[in-house]
Parts: C-alpha cells; structure tokens; sequence
C-alpha cells in the first residue's frame, strides 16, 4: 500500500498525535519522553509513515493526558476550545501527568 488517503486511521493518528503535542507546547523530544519513546518514533507518527500499536497509542494518550480513543477522533471533531481549557486547569492544579511540564 503506497498511497494512504487522508481519511486513513494512520493519518488522523498522525494528525492528532501533532495537534495535541502543539496544545501542550510540546517538543517531540518532549513527548517522546513522557511517552517512553524516542523523538524519531514520534516524528514518523506525525508522520504517518509508523503503524504504531496499540499500546503506543495507549502511552503517547497517557503522556498528554488523554484517553486513547481522542488520538483516533478527527482533530476537528475534538472540542480543542474545552481540551485548552481542561488542560490548564491540570496544569495550574498541578494534576497533569508527565515530569516536565512548560
């Protein structure tokens, strides 16, 4: 399978994965950190070219403190205004997982 449409699973993974890390202000550096994976691995989610497992998925959901099933949504489809807002929140409570945060 060489071509991949947009609309792939892979993809809106890819796009997902890029969009929340950009809501958290994060490097790939970063988030392959607070995921257990190297920032390359992140860079090839992005991506699309890594068939990534499902627990993967799993750890990159937990890193930014996500459910897993909201890597897998259409960015679009995500209320991204009340993930802003919920994501703040953990951060000024002090209840975002992860070791580092910015």
């Amino acid at each position: 399978m060489d071509h991949i449409s947009d609309s792939t699973a892979r993809l809106i993974l890819a796009n997902s994965v890029r969009q929340f890390r950009l809501i958290h202000n994060w490097s790939q550096e970063l988030l392959g950190f607070e995921a257990g994976v190297d920032r390359t691995f992140i860079s090839h989610v992005e991506r699309g070219v890594r068939n990534i497992s499902i627990d993967n998925i799993e750890r990159l959901a937990i890193a930014m403190s996500l459910q897993t099933y909201q890597l897998l949504m259409p960015f679009d489809k995500v209320d991204a205004i009340k993930l802003r807002s919920d994501l703040r929140a953990k951060i000024v409570t002090g209840s975002l997982s992860g070791s580092y945060r910015r």
